[in-house]
């Protein structure tokens, strides 16, 4: 089980060496970001990982749509 998070870390690591010169420091950043927190939502909302269930709030919801809609904005441009 450990080798998951070392795998799981080293290809973050290296997806994001490969994307930044593709897309750009800014937009892998943010990517990763919205990825992180919708993950983390799903955890707490799900039980994942032997976390304690705790729904997604209304206002989870709210930022995940607006950070959504800025990246899409983003790459727009």
């Amino acid at each position: 089980m450990v080798w998951i998070g070392g795998l799981l870390g080293s290809s973050y690591v290296m997806l994001s060496a490969q994307l930044v010169p593709v897309i750009g420091t800014e937009k892998v950043i943010i990517i990763a970001l919205f990825g992180q927190l919708l993950v983390s939502a799903l955890i707490d909302d799900f039980g994942w990982l032997s976390a304690v269930k705790k729904p997604i709030s209304r206002l989870q919801i709210w930022g995940l749509i607006l950070m959504l809609i800025a990246i899409i904005v983003i790459n727009l441009y």
